[in-house]
Formats: structure tokens, C-alpha cells, sequence
């Protein structure tokens, strides 16, 4: 075999398997900086994450020790936040939205609240827009859903 074909061959290899290695760098950029996100939304309160999850573009994390819930949203570079108390949450459900067939265009967690007066609040978890298993996504929807209740 010639030194051309050698390095034809491998140029190609490498032009092949550059895109995917360009992308799980970005991917992995992407959850450092919402990892990052959360943590100092849960300091700016005085909290710590014990546990967290990262999914594209969301991140969920608890502070078992303060009872409080902190969800960061990034989505078309606009950061959507929410901090809830354990205190105040009844219960919470995860549910699929527009599902047909083990298909759904949006998975959230849905909280409801001792507060009679205070309308349910859903925090979205995955969108069809996003570039996720959707398998995955229920499994750790469910996880959440249990993990809060279990903590309330």
C-alpha cells in the first residue's frame, strides 16, 4: 500500500469522526456552564446542590438540608430560573404533554402547592426541540418526581 493511500485513509477517518468529537465537546461545554449556572443560583440563597440533573439546556438540583428546589432553563440564550420550597409544595407529577404512541413534545414536572390561592407550576424538562432519547428523559422525570416527593 503507497504513503498516499495511508494518508488518504486517514484523513478520512479524521473527517469522519471530527463532527462527532466537535459536538461532545459542545455538549459537554453546554452542561458545564448550566452545572455552573445552578450552583451559583443556588448560592446566591445560601444553598448547596446535593444532587442535580443535567439535561440539554436544563439542570435541576435539590439542597436536601435548606428543603429547596432550584431549576435553570437555558433556552435560545435566554435563562429561566425557579426556586421552590419544599415547605410549600404539596406534591409533584411528572407529566408528558401532546403524547401519542411513547411519543410526547413535552416532558415537565408539575408542583402542586399547599397554597389553595397558588396555581400549579410546570418546569419543563424536555422539549421535542431538544436533542435528547426521549426514554431517557421519562426515566429521570420519574426519578425527580419521586425524589421530591419522597423529600417533602
Amino acid at each position: 500500500m503507497g504513503t498516499g493511500t495511508i494518508v488518504i485513509g486517514l484523513a478520512f477517518v479524521f473527517l469522519t469522526i471530527l463532527p462527532f468529537v466537535l459536538i461532545a465537546m459542545s455538549r459537554k461545554k453546554q452542561a458545564s456552564k448550566i452545572a455552573g449556572a445552578l450552583s451559583n443560583l443556588a448560592s446566591e440563597h445560601s444553598c448547596k446542590i446535593d444532587s442535580f440533573e443535567i439535561l440539554s439546556g436544563v439542570a435541576i438540583g435539590i439542597d436536601e438540608q435548606q428543603k429547596m428546589l432550584f431549576y435553570y432553563r437555558l433556552h435560545e440564550n435566554e435563562e429561566i430560573t425557579q426556586i421552590l420550597k419544599f415547605t410549600d409544595i404539596k406534591k409533584v407529577k411528572a407529566v408528558c404533554v401532546n403524547s401519542n404512541q411513547s411519543l410526547f413534545n413535552k416532558l415537565e414536572l408539575i408542583f402542586s402547592f399547599h397554597n389553595k390561592d397558588k396555581v400549579d407550576m410546570a418546569l419543563e424538562l424536555y422539549s421535542s426541540h431538544a436533542p435528547l432519547e426521549q426514554s431517557e428523559e421519562m426515566e429521570i422525570a420519574k426519578k425527580w418526581q419521586d425524589k421530591i416527593n419522597n423529600l417533602l
